[in-house]
């Protein structure tokens, strides 16, 4: 019987140049993603609608991404300290995978889902995935930490990069017996923006998802990058990369933006 991983997805929604993702791969073929929409979060005073449906988008081409390897994408709405763990132990998951996040609320919810997970016996695994270079990584020669910004770049620029990882392909997807499972430990079907109480009835100025992401990189290398030092102070110009959203929600790999 193959073992089945967990990976979960936070600040990574995509399937490729995800290092986490891969690694899970490695593990075993048969692998299931999982996305929590955690209470905690959804219910903060700076969460704009906006903001919720281009995530919401985001997931939907998620879920695609992972039907199209031969997987699913489960959805959760609750909190992952309880949700993560109970899901992971109906599943009978071998291990739960996961990309570091650094945020002071997301370490603190980690530890508890890790120790969730430790407490039912399943192992846990986790990988940096996020920036070229993991916080702490780049010091001075002294071992200190940078105060005076050119240095730091300077030593930054001289580190190697990795380069982008796999995307994921040939997937093995879960049983009946175990859809049954999953549904039991509170797995739903993906919300829409509106079922949340998040009401944006204006397009998004950037479309969600992957593949747009990968479109508008391609884009402005081959026509705004060469002026974008200059341009991007004018907001009446069209300089910038529209990547923001992207980076914010991991829609595409930071390896993938810097191999560009």
């Amino acid at each position: 019987m193959t073992n089945l991983i967990l990976f979960w997805h936070r600040r990574d929604l995509r399937i490729s140049d995800n290092v986490g993702l891969a690694a899970a791969f490695e593990l075993s073929p048969k692998l299931v993603g999982v996305f929590c929409l955690d209470p905690t979060i959804l219910e903060r005073d700076d969460i704009a609608p906006a903001r919720v449906t281009y995530m919401i988008g985001c997931l939907e081409q998620l879920q695609q991404g992972y039907r199209q390897a031969g997987s699913q994408l489960l959805i959760l709405h609750q909190d992952p300290r309880q949700g993560i763990p109970n899901l992971a132990a109906a599943l009978e998951a071998k291990a739960v995978c996961w990309n570091w996040d650094v945020e002071p609320y997301s370490k603190e919810r980690d530890q508890d889902v890790a120790a969730g997970l430790k407490e039912k016996g399943i192992a846990v695994y986790n990988y940096w995935d996020q920036l070229l270079h993991a916080p702490g990584e780049i010091f001075t020669k002294s071992g200190n930490p940078y105060s005076v910004y050119t240095p730091f770049w300077k030593n930054w620029q001289g580190q190697s990069k990795a380069e982008p990882v796999a995307t994921l392909t040939r997937v093995e997807s879960l049983t009946e017996i175990e859809q049954d499972n999953a549904l039991a430990a509170g797995v739903t079907d993906l919300p829409s923006a509106i079922d949340l109480g998040y009401v944006w009835e204006n397009e998004l100025l950037v479309p969600p998802g992957e593949k747009v992401a990968q479109e508008i990189l391609e884009e402005f290398c081959d026509r705004t990058i060469g002026d974008y030092h200059e341009q991007r102070n004018f907001p009446g110009v069209d300089g910038t990369s529209k990547l923001s959203a992207a980076l914010k929600f991991g829609v595409i790999g930071i390896r993938r933006v810097w191999q560009a």
